[in-house]
C-alpha cells in the first residue's frame, strides 16, 4: 500500500515554469494531492485550476510561510516539499515511495541534477551538492525534502523569521531531534537559471557565505 503523500509547492509571483512539474505529479498514482502555496497576485494557468488532486492555498509572500501554510493544509501523512522549477520522473516518485515504506520516520532528500539552462560549470556545483548532503548531512530544499507530517509538526515547521536559508535551518532542527537524514537514491532535476542570471562565481560565493555562516551559528548553539 502506497503512503498517503501530499506534495507542497511554493510559488513566487514571478514563477512561470512549473506546469510540467504539476502535470507529472498529478498523473502519478503514488501522489494523494498537490498543494500549491501561492502569494497574492500569482497567476495560475487555466488548465491547472480544476483537478481533483490539486489544491490552492493563498497566503503571504515568503517561502517559509508558504511552506508552513501548505503543510498545515495538507491531508497526507507524508509531506513532500518540491520547488516549482524542479522536474520529477516516475522513477524518482517510485524510489521515494519505497523509501517511505521501508523507513517512514526520517527526513528524505534527493540528489540534484541541474538542467542545461545554466553555465558550463554547473557540474561542479552538482558535485558540491552531493558532497554537502552525503558527507555533511546538509541537503537543501531544492533537493525535495520529504518526511511524516507528524514529525514536521514536532519540529514546528520552517523558521518564518529567517530571511534566507529556512531549508538549511530546518535540517539543523532535524539533526537536533536525532532524525535520520537519508538520500532517496534518486535524482531531481532543477533549473540553473539563477546561475545564468547572476553569474556562476558570484552566485556560488553568495551561497557558500550564507551556508557556512549559518553552519557556524548552528554549531555554536550546540556547543
Amino acid at each position: 500500500m502506497n503512503p498517503n503523500l501530499s506534495v507542497i509547492i511554493p510559488l513566487s509571483v514571478e514563477e512561470r515554469d512549473f506546469e510540467p512539474l504539476i502535470h507529472s505529479l498529478l498523473k502519478a498514482k503514488e501522489i494523494t494531492e498537490v498543494v500549491l502555496s501561492i502569494p497574492q497576485g500569482a497567476t495560475i494557468p487555466d488548465g491547472l485550476k480544476i483537478h481533483p488532486k490539486l489544491r490552492f492555498i493563498v497566503g503571504d509572500r515568503g517561502r517559509a510561510q508558504q511552506l508552513n501554510r501548505g503543510a498545515a493544509a495538507a491531508s497526507g501523512d507524508f509531506l513532500w516539499f518540491v520547488h516549482a522549477d524542479s522536474l520529477v520522473t516516475p522513477e524518482a516518485i517510485r524510489a521515494l515511495t519505497r523509501s517511505l515504506i521501508a523507513q517512514p520516520n526520517a527526513l528524505y532528500y534527493f540528489d540534484l541534477v541541474f538542467r542545461d539552462d545554466g553555465p558550463s560549470l554547473m557540474w561542479l556545483t552538482q558535485l558540491g551538492v552531493w558532497f554537502r548532503s552525503h558527507l555533511f548531512g546538509l541537503p537543501f530544499g531544492d533537493q525535495g525534502f520529504c518526511l511524516p507530517k507528524a514529525l514536521f509538526n514536532e519540529l514546528r515547521g520552517f523558521d518564518e523569521e529567517a530571511i534566507v536559508g529556512e531549508d538549511h535551518l530546518f535540517v539543523w532542527k532535524a539533526k537536533r531531534a536525532k532524525m535520520p537524514i537519508i538520500s532517496v537514491g534518486a535524482c531531481l532535476l532543477t533549473s540553473a537559471r539563477k546561475y545564468a542570471r547572476g553569474g556562476w562565481l558570484q552566485v556560488t560565493i553568495k551561497h557558500f557565505w550564507i551556508t557556512w555562516t549559518q553552519v557556524a551559528a548552528e554549531w555554536q548553539k550546540g556547543s
